[in-house]
């Protein structure tokens, strides 16, 4: 009877902890169980210039799912920040969104390559037309059929620039011998590579030290990017040299996505148009926001248009040598419309 008894009280004791842990389920305004996205992302925080859109599009989704659904961001790459860990975490759903540059996409899909052909973009306005219209959503398509991750939403993070801390660099030869870091992507390597640079590809979240130990002479990336991660700190150097231009994407495991309500579907979409509406708004004043802040320690090199006219024409054998390396004429027909943009 005893051993009875204590059945019973372990059975009640379970029934018990079960309805404490259903009673402590989050819920949103209407009563259902909240979803939760847990976002990977590189950036510090969503209150820098050119990250709050992603603030934006956390703040609509919850707003128009009455709280169902809530973005949960984890900063500076705390759920993988090599390009292993970041796609391979939403694919294998490790967690449920990304927000990273588009360069890292390269070790699994070309959907992206073409914008990496040094100087093919050449202004601001261009690169919104190209992400925002059909050769954005041609792109989509391609890296979702690839790696099932769909692409929400795009944010412009600008030209990229070289720093280093070594000596200025007005010329493509100032490059030679220099160490410099660019994403594991094969366009963004030749860039550095066809000048006479030593390329590596160490991981973002671990570039700060490499620097700082003088292990690595420099680095490319946007100017914001500059700023929040504080490389002006130990690199005295930056020339805007403008070589490539930077978007990154807001992606969400495509599986995960098509399984919720054609209502929750409909939200997303709708915040993801929001924040991609914001980006060409704040990026012109958020790049003259970072380069104020860097202050006058870092010495800042403008090219001239002979001096970029060099840099241009180092890197022009590269288009046919991507185009004959791709053997792919989806990379070449994106490639094609892309130009025609610029004439």
């Amino acid at each position: 009877m005893r051993k009875i008894l204590g059945t019973y009280k372990k059975i009640a004791l379970a029934g018990a902890v079960l309805i404490l842990l259903l009673g402590c389920t989050p819920k949103g305004d209407d009563g259902k169980k909240v979803i939760i996205l847990r976002m990977n992302s590189q950036a510090v925080s969503f209150d820098t210039d050119g990250n709050r859109l992603h603030q934006t599009f956390m703040d609509e989704v919850s707003k128009n799912s009455n709280g169902r659904i809530k973005v949960e961001p984890h900063f500076s790459s705390s759920l993988g920040g090599t390009p292993e860990a970041a796609i391979g975490g939403i694919q294998n759903k490790s967690y449920e969104m990304i927000t990273f540059a588009l360069g890292i996409y390269a070790m699994y899909t070309n959907a992206f390559l073409p914008m990496d052909v040094p100087y093919l973009i050449d202004s601001d306005e261009m690169a919104y037309a190209v992400i925002s219209g059909d050769l954005g959503k041609k792109m989509a398509e391609k890296c979702e059929a690839d790696t099932g991750i769909k692409m929400l939403y795009y944010n412009m993070l600008g030209f990229r620039l070289l720093s280093n801390s070594k000596h200025p660099i007005t010329a493509p030869d100032d490059l030679k011998g220099l160490k410099i870091r660019t994403q594991a992507n094969p366009f963004h390597m030749a860039a550095m590579e066809i000048h006479g640079a030593s390329v590596t590809t160490t991981p973002f979240s671990e570039l700060f030290t490499a620097l700082q130990q003088k292990v690595i002479d420099g680095q490319e990336n946007p100017i914001m990017n500059v700023r929040d991660s504080r490389f002006n700190e130990i690199q005295q150097y930056l020339t805007k040299t403008n070589h490539l231009y930077t978007f990154a994407g807001a992606g969400i495991n495509a599986e995960f996505y098509n399984g919720l309500s054609q209502e929750l579907r409909d939200v997303i979409g709708k915040a993801a148009a929001t924040a991609q509406a914001q980006t060409l708004r704040e990026l012109k004043d958020a790049e003259i926001a970072a380069y104020k802040q860097i202050g006058s320690a870092t010495e800042i090199v403008e090219l001239s248009g002979t001096q970029m006219a060099a840099f241009k024409e180092k890197t022009v054998p590269l288009l046919s040598r991507f185009k004959d390396q791709q053997k792919s004429d989806y990379f070449s027909q994106v490639v094609d419309e892309i130009q025609k943009l610029a004439d």
